[in-house]
């Protein structure tokens, strides 16, 4: 909340595409939000972040901001369809825009719960991560590993569960938030679905 105010919540937004900005701003002060910043490029921020609550930005043209308030809740719009919200580190909640703009407000608004790699997630989990990033099937990331298929599948299950994915893709996405240095997220450019695949979670 803005410095001398109880009750608004102070929202950058950050989104090149000004229909996008315009119609969530208008939904965001329809519920009480206060919007501090409307941008199409984060250099126009300003130290506006400073008196934010929240950053809200399209991960698919912006990137992901990586000098940021501890404080701050981020809300990574991208174009892709996210059946669940995804969770992730630092606070951030990823959720598609092809929601109403009302019930995407509406989401922006609420509290972000605990999410991102767990503590004890291990050097393979990441490195499966890494994989299904970059569209490897489970047979591949199996192979890397020199494991088995079902081990690759019991460590899928559990990062499906931290992250709140329903999808190889929403997975791949999740993973490049979660991991440095995992491929950039574009749903133009992948993850790409392994050659006769029929099933992106269960391949």
């Amino acid at each position: 909340m803005r410095e001398g105010s109880s009750t608004s919540t102070a929202i950058a937004i950050v989104d090149p595409h000004e229909i996008a900005r315009v119609g969530l701003r208008r939904s965001l002060e329809g519920l009480g939000g206060e919007v501090v910043a409307d941008v199409a490029d984060p250099a126009e921020l300003n130290g506006h972040l400073e008196g934010a609550d929240v950053l809200v930005f399209d991960i698919d043209t912006v990137g992901l901001p990586v000098q940021r308030p501890a404080s701050l809740r981020c809300i990574a719009l991208t174009d892709m369809v996210v059946t669940l919200d995804l969770r992730a580190p630092g606070r951030m909640r990823v959720l598609s825009k092809r929601r109403p703009a009302a019930d995407l407000a509406t989401r922006v608004m609420e509290p972000i719960p605990d999410g991102g790699v767990p503590s004890e997630a291990t050097v393979t989990d990441r490195r499966v991560l890494s994989a299904v990033a970059v569209g490897k099937s489970n047979a591949q990331i199996a192979d890397d590993l020199g494991t088995t298929i079902g081990t690759v599948q019991s460590r899928l299950r559990r990062l499906y569960r931290a992250t709140g994915a329903e999808s190889r893709h929403e997975l791949a996405l999740a993973a490049a938030l979660w991991v440095p240095g995992s491929s950039r997220w574009s749903p133009n450019r992948g993850p790409t679905t392994p050659t006769g695949s029929t099933s992106l979670r269960e391949q």
